[in-house]
């Protein structure tokens, strides 16, 4: 195993968005808004009008290119550095045949998901960079972001 791993892989996997979806995001939005002015909650109602051309004009936003690095003093996730001392365990997957690092933290219910490009770096030596450093574990996702992976956001 080589002390340094480097890939890139992009920050996030997208999802292309059909008209159903955004359909089914504009009748909620819609919905949401006139039961709020109907009970006189014009801001909650203006709110959810903005909401809702955020994630229109978001859905199809491309993800950024990400460089990885693992060394022997921290992980390196795009501009950050994640040193080991702030890591309290790390969970390798698979999921629609896209390899996956998730990782928690010491302070704090945070989770960091990371992405991991077979085609640049061997699976197999992430895991044993790893797993010679932090605690394996399964991680499994906060209950909003399980929600935000099935809405396909």
């Amino acid at each position: 195993m080589r002390n340094e791993l480097h890939w890139n892989a992009p920050e996030y996997i997208h999802r292309e968005k059909g008209t159903d979806w955004y359909i089914a995001l504009w009748v909620i939005i819609v919905a949401g808004a006139i039961a709020s002015l109907l009970t006189s909650n014009s801001v909650f109602a203006a709110f959810l009008v903005i909401c809702g051309l955020t994630f229109t004009a978001l859905a199809n936003r491309q993800p950024a290119v990400v460089e990885h690095e693992i060394t022997n003093h921290h992980i390196r996730h795009g501009g950050s550095k994640i040193p080991y001392s702030a890591i309290s365990g790390f969970w390798m997957f698979e999921k629609r045949g896209i390899l996956y690092i998730r990782l928690s933290f010491k302070r704090g219910s945070h989770i960091k998901t990371l992405i991991v490009n077979p085609e640049e770096v061997e699976p197999n030596d992430v895991y044993d960079a790893l797993v010679d450093r932090i605690e394996e574990r399964e991680i499994e996702l906060p209950f909003i972001e399980r929600i935000v992976d099935i809405a396909g956001l």
